[in-house]
């Protein structure tokens, strides 16, 4: 970055210090003001299976939803300012906890600067993320700044990189809506390099879906698809779901990644868009997990109620599951796994167990976490049941690389819970996060304490937990509760956990309220993306824009803080990958 030619680095950072590096990084930066004729982050990046779940719990439709927003938006708008935290402390001296005052100064909380660096750059320094339009950039690290659209699609398109280092885009654009809602899904496999020149653009297929006949017509999806990469980034799975007047049809297809063709597909059984007076949607098979002898696990999510004034008829959900056998791009021998039916309405990771059989996690409608066991011959080995303190929309759970171990961290509760998929051994443990160390030579973990409001838990997160490459270590994010029951949350940092005891061994301080993180490809630095338009602590601060700060997981010192990436929402849409 261009820095002031008055401003030297100070042989020791005392406040004064640190303010003059903050003003020195700040200096003619500005952003845009956020929209209020828009509709907010927090609407924006809830996928619809979340709106659902939400209509479920609270009685309310999408006319309830759209309500329950604008008194949010109010409300948000209404909040004081927040106070940052005491001053830093000598290096060696014990910061606050979250849960104490520390001597605040009365001072509003500063945005991000637009770029700081400590050290090298760190590579990869340009990552894509996913906006929340459902689009791919690419952001510049080196230069604190994120380009425009590449791929000019929209939610719920999914990219991916592969090993070779090229951008993969299952890109939808919608069309032809009616209620609000496109009948219309054009699906097309984008390619790019690393930087985003197109490399090819293969279309996929169109689906095209019809209203339900029925009267009074139902404000509801007609169109629904998913999309998945198999490990070993040869295939890319479409998964889809078309109204046909009062008829759901759904499948699978199979694309080649190398060729852009489809090669496969699966069709499953149909489903009526609800009997009698009756309203049901039903989502697109989605892939759970996949084996390594080519077994493909799938769910099919549906909701359904029981008249047609979806405001107000009270609402069940469920999910149909199968397996499927992946062969050269082919599938074949679609079934049900009947014995993992009962796990839950919801389902949302399945796989092989070590010594045969399968295992299925399932989310119930009011959050609650149920992992089931299934021998080779189809019998339960048994389930292990979590409950959840708040919910979050986002994956909270992981598999550790050799597929033996399954962690599912509830933010709300810091409780983090490790089963052994084999044996079904579980082991719960409460992470009491220690104060993250305050060193006197690092200017990034500097500017963070002093730009930091104290911490307040969020009900979005994107790569909640992570798992390092070798296993050996888990990566959280934390939360802490918001100051009334529907006051917005913040972060507490990042937790790094030994994966064999399960103890924190290191907290990293959050310079912004982090949403997302993501691996480099051997593990060495953590990307982690913070919120627009509100601080650390998920107050309101409007001048703040997306963020990414870049940690060094060896020291846990943060390498890199680009904090001006525009009023959109970014996250992570899978690994960080040279």
């Amino acid at each position: 970055m261009t820095r002031n030619p008055r401003a030297t680095r100070p042989a020791s950072l005392d406040d004064d210090a640190i303010g003059l590096l903050v003003r020195d990084a700040a200096d003619g930066w500005h952003m845009p003001p956020v929209r209020l004729d828009a509709p907010s982050w927090r609407d924006r990046v809830r996928g619809r299976r979340a709106r659902m779940l939400d209509a479920a719990r609270l009685g309310l439709g999408r006319a309830g939803r759209a309500a329950t927003v604008a008194v949010a938006l109010t409300v948000i708008g209404a909040l004081a300012a927040v106070v940052i935290t005491r001053p830093l402390q000598p290096a060696g001296t014990p910061a606050a906890s979250p849960g104490e005052s520390g001597g605040q100064s009365g001072a509003d909380p500063t945005p991000l600067p637009k770029l700081v660096l400590h050290g090298d750059l760190p590579f990869p320094s340009h990552v894509l993320v996913a906006n929340e339009l459902g689009d791919i950039a690419l952001v510049d690290l080196g230069a604190g700044t994120i380009g425009g659209s590449i791929a000019r699609s929209q939610w719920p398109s999914v990219m991916t990189v592969t090993g070779d280092g090229l951008v993969v885009c299952i890109c939808i654009t919608t069309a032809a809506p009616v209620d609000g809602y496109p009948t219309r899904f054009d699906v097309r496999m984008k390619t790019f390099t690393r930087t985003t020149t197109p490399i090819r653009d293969n279309p996929v297929e169109v689906f095209v879906g019809a209203p339900d006949p029925r009267l009074p017509a139902t404000r509801a999806d007609h169109v629904w698809t998913s999309v998945a990469f198999s490990p070993d980034d040869r295939f890319a799975f479409v998964g889809w779901s078309t109204r046909d007047a009062r008829v759901w049809h759904s499948g699978s297809l199979v694309v080649d990644i190398d060729g852009g063709a489809v090669v496969g597909a699966a069709q499953l059984p149909d489903m009526t868009a609800g009997d009698g007076d009756a309203r049901r949607t039903v989502d697109a098979p989605r892939v759970l997990g996949q084996a390594a002898d080519g077994t493909i696990y799938l769910a099919r999510s549906w909701s359904e109620w029981g008249s047609a004034n979806v405001e107000t008829a009270p609402m069940r959900i469920g999910d149909d599951g199968y397996t499927t056998s992946l062969t050269n791009g082919a599938l074949s021998d679609l079934a049900p796994f009947s014995a993992a039916a009962s796990c839950g309405p919801s389902f949302l990771r399945a796989g092989p167990r070590p010594g045969g059989g399968l295992w299925v996690a399932c989310m119930s409608e009011l959050g609650s976490l149920t992992v089931r066991r299934v021998a080779i011959d189809g019998t339960s080995l048994g389930s292990e049941s979590m409950s959840r303190t708040g919910f979050v929309d986002g994956d909270t759970t992981a598999v550790s690389p050799d597929g033996r171990t399954f962690y599912a961290w509830d933010p709300g509760s810091s409780v983090l819970t490790r089963i052994d998929l084999e044996g079904g051994e579980r082991v719960d443990e409460h992470l009491a996060a220690p104060a993250a160390a305050v060193t006197g030579d690092d200017p990034m973990t500097a500017v963070g304490r002093w730009l930091a409001p104290t911490m307040d838990a969020k009900s979005i997160l994107r790569g909640a937990i992570l798992v390092s490459p070798d296993g050996g270590r888990l990566y959280l994010l934390a939360t802490t509760p918001g100051s009334r029951a529907d006051a917005p949350g913040g972060s507490n940092g990042i937790l790094v956990v030994d994966a064999a005891t399960l103890r924190v061994i290191d907290r990293w301080a959050p310079s912004a309220d982090l949403m997302s993180m993501a691996l480099n490809a051997d593990g060495t630095l953590l990307y982690a993306a913070g919120l627009p338009g509100v601080g650390p602590s998920g107050a309101p601060l409007n001048d703040q824009g997306a963020s990414v700060t870049v940690y060094d997981t060896t020291s846990g010192v943060a390498r890199l803080l680009a904090g001006d990436l525009g009023a959109g929402t970014l996250n992570f849409p899978g690994p960080v990958v040279p």
